[in-house]
């Protein structure tokens, strides 16, 4: 009788919580906290970071942020304004650690992205952030594994001998720090189509500066094949 009860009661606020979660998450705006949101973020990297669509969020365990129109700025002296943009973007985090203070990022998905590296004859390069960003391999571990997928990604790299723009109609990378890098994609390149895979070393040996650090590149086109393997 009182394992009964106790499982009634149980399943009565595990409802009622339940009920209270579903209110929540139609009553939650986060638009309202875009402002804090885009400086928490420009403040991560050093440099200006704009949400300039509607935000979203679905709860769950593992929560999704979603946002449109999402831009990093270029420094002053780069060929455009935006370092990166992509016309949707969405995370998903999880929740318990997040109790704890701790940010957990479990996935990144893109839509529409374009992405132009770019560097100068003098060495500088639009892809080293600000001092306030810090290094970013002398940062923590990654906390967990991290995927990140993209469709309608546009790759590029511009320097003073090179303009290359790789158009990607999907791709995929897997980071966790005890395991090797894995980048995936298929696309084209100047209008030739091409399958794309590299692996590389974990995120831990990145940041051992004695380290060597293990790249395997393999490219497929519909003529042609490539692998190589080497070390950084």
């Amino acid at each position: 009788m009182r394992l009964r009860t106790l499982i009634r009661w149980s399943a009565i606020v595990c409802g009622v919580l339940a009920f209270a979660l579903a209110i929540f998450v139609l009553s939650f705006d986060l638009n309202q906290y875009r402002r804090p949101l885009e400086a928490a973020a420009s403040k991560a990297l050093g440099r200006t970071v704009t949400l300039g669509g509607p935000l979203t969020l679905a709860a769950s365990l593992s929560p999704t942020i979603t946002a449109e129109q999402v831009r990093i700025a270029n420094p002053a002296w780069a060929s455009r304004p935006h370092l990166a943009a992509a016309a949707h973007a969405e995370i998903q985090i999880d929740l318990l650690p997040l109790l704890h203070g701790q940010l957990m990022v479990r996935q990144v998905v893109l839509d529409g992205a374009d992405i132009l590296l770019e560097s100068t004859a003098d060495g500088a390069t639009n892809w080293t952030f600000g001092e306030k960003a810090g290094n970013l391999l002398n940062r923590p571990q990654l906390p967990g594994p991290l995927t990140v997928t993209a469709q309608r990604l546009t790759l590029g790299y511009r320097s003073p001998t090179s303009n290359i723009a790789l158009d990607l109609a999907t791709a995929k990378a897997v980071a966790a720090e005890d395991r090797p890098i894995r980048l995936s994609g298929e696309g084209a390149f100047r209008g030739v189509p091409l399958t794309l895979d590299i692996e590389a070393g974990t995120p831990a040996d990145l940041r051992a500066p004695a380290a060597r650090w293990p790249i395997t590149f393999s490219l497929q086109t519909p003529d042609a094949s490539l692998i190589a393997r080497g070390t950084a």
